[in-house]
């Protein structure tokens, strides 16, 4: 067994220390995450980014383990590279928890944005759980972050302490032979690289397990063959570095720039196919929620409908229950009236000259805009006060004005003979149109 020096012990027990501290503050993070999404009902995309968000809480707790193993191995080998490396990767766990908490913000907002709110006696709306919960999360990653930088000025001290008293015993063991030195230190380098690819990898197939509910093309056999292979090629360079086999080595360089360049002529190929599936996502994402929306408001027109054949015999519960469904239904038919109108008027190919038309685009860019605030009312998302609602009442207004003269435009241009998008029931067409929106707009 290898006996460590004095200094050695130190910033092994330090290290280790660092990886208890952290461990127990990330689960910390995700015990409150948990509980966050538990206020929601989450569809197939929700549930994929709330196990991605799971997931890279995961690899960064897994990091701080990583960082004890290479401590140990770098003590036990003498390797004062494998100590910079150590310094190096303490200072990217840095960096990602700054990305990490930017990117838990996201996903959170991301992932609750179409999820059903679960109404309780403890939560009234959505705000309040958000509230709440990032009162309790966002300091135990402040926490985290101020920790691990603290940490690393500590372990840089180390580092250097520990490479000078590294540094004299491979001087011993190797002699005063620059060359020999040389190919020491290279020998080591390419080691320790070997070594951190480990988790890198196996960061990188770990997170993928995911991709299928995030719309991604992967699969488990993939994310394994991903993880399999790449092992493969870890164990076959670290047999050709330790055992010098420098073909070996250098048949596993061409196998990898090979790779790569068939995956860039893999990722040039597809990307006509990419930017055609990103023009139809919005088309298709609108789709899925206007589906989502109305299997909803079935469910809640039920369950209101069976509350209104008793309405004399209800509880308070039961009553606050009835309540919040008729704030949803109304929602719901707010939304999927919009959405008709939308789709039915504007995305109809005969209707695409109306996209030549400034007004007619302001004109839905006010109502869109005014029917946000509207929603956020409703929902009990945001509380506004008279001046605020004042606002949104004038551009309301502004909205049907717009719309109104940029049907009147619109009616003047095709009625115009020569027009070449002159349709003959366009009168009608766009009555309906200024009637229906009137309609929800007065609703």
């Amino acid at each position: 067994m290898t006996k460590f020096s004095l200094l050695g012990k130190i910033t092994l027990a330090s290290v280790i220390g660092q990886s208890i501290i952290v461990a127990v503050l990330e689960s910390l993070v995700i015990f409150f995450h948990v509980k966050f999404v538990g206020n929601f009902i989450l569809d197939e995309f929700g549930e994929g980014i709330s196990q991605v968000d799971l997931i890279y809480h995961l690899i960064f707790i897994i990091a701080f383990v990583f960082q004890a193993l290479i401590c140990i191995d770098a003590l036990r080998n003498k390797n004062p590279i494998q100590f910079i490396a150590l310094l190096i990767f303490n200072l990217l766990t840095l960096l990602y928890a700054v990305i990490q908490l930017y990117q838990h913000k996201t996903l959170e907002d991301e992932g609750t944005e179409s999820a059903n709110f679960i109404e309780s006696s403890r939560f009234e709306n959505r705000t309040k759980v958000k509230i709440y919960f990032e009162a309790r999360m966002r300091p135990l990653e402040y926490t985290i972050m101020t920790f691990i930088s603290t940490f690393s000025v500590y372990l840089a001290f180390m580092t250097y302490k520990l490479y000078s008293e590294m540094e004299w015993d491979n001087y011993k063991k190797y002699s005063g032979d620059i060359k020999i030195r040389k190919a020491f230190v290279t020998l080591s380098i390419l080691q320790t690289l070997i070594k951190m690819d480990i988790f890198f990898i196996g960061a990188y197939a770990i997170q993928l397990i995911p991709s299928h509910k995030m719309g991604h093309s992967f699969s488990i056999i993939e994310t394994i063959l991903i993880f399999v292979l790449s092992a493969t090629l870890l164990l076959m360079s670290w047999v050709a570095v330790s055992r010098e086999k420098k073909y070996i080595l250098l048949r596993i360089y061409v196998l990898e720039v090979y790779n790569n360049n068939d995956t860039d002529i893999e990722n040039s190929l597809s990307n006509t196919i990419r930017n055609s599936i990103k023009r139809h996502s919005k088309k298709l994402s609108l789709k899925r929620k206007q589906q989502r929306m109305k299997s909803n408001y079935r469910e809640y027109k039920s369950k209101h409908q069976q509350l209104l054949q008793r309405k004399w015999q209800l509880n308070e519960k039961e009553k606050k229950e009835l309540r919040w469904l008729t704030n949803r239904l109304r929602d719901h038919s707010r939304y999927l009236a919009r959405i008709d109108l939308w789709k039915n008027n504007y995305e109809n190919p005969n209707f695409e000259f109306l996209k030549e038309f400034p007004l007619w685009l302001k004109g839905l860019e006010l109502a869109k805009f005014t029917s946000v605030f509207e929603g956020m009312k409703i929902r009990n998302v945001i509380e506004f006060d008279e001046e605020q609602l004042e606002k949104i009442g004038i551009y309301r207004n502004a909205a049907r004005k717009v719309l109104i003269e940029a049907f009147e435009k619109i009616k003047q241009a095709l009625n115009d003979p020569e027009h070449p998008s002159r349709i003959e029931n366009i009168d009608e067409i766009l009555d309906t149109v200024i009637e229906n929106y009137e309609n929800n707009e007065e609703n």
